[in-house]
């Protein structure tokens, strides 16, 4: 098992104050690479890691993505926040949008 980094080797967040647009936007971004919104284990390295899934907690590292306990906070709930992004809330868990059938955009 690769060696975990400590809590304080964070890079410096991208954005200073995540405001609601700027959450909105990271969400849009994360879909626009990966498929589908974040989940909420995405954005939180210490349930990625309870699940085995090293690398979605390695990913959050570098500081681009917001914290998911500040998304459910800005937002009132992570899925309050996914659709405000857009996008149809999905049920908790680790579902890919293959496994789904597609991610769903809300227009």
């Amino acid at each position: 098992m690769p060696a975990r980094r400590p809590y304080t080797h964070f890079a410096e967040p991208r954005v200073a104050t995540w405001t609601r647009e700027a959450i909105v936007d990271a969400i849009h971004r994360w879909a626009a690479g990966r498929g589908e919104p974040p989940s909420y284990q995405e954005w939180s390295p210490a349930m990625a890691r309870r699940r085995g899934r090293e690398d979605i907690a390695e990913v959050f590292y570098d500081g681009e993505w917001p914290p998911a306990a500040v998304v459910a906070r800005r937002f009132g709930s992570w899925a309050e926040a996914i659709e405000a992004a857009g996008f149809a809330s999905r049920a908790p868990g680790w579902a890919s949008a293959r496994e789904r059938g597609g991610v769903r955009a809300r227009r």
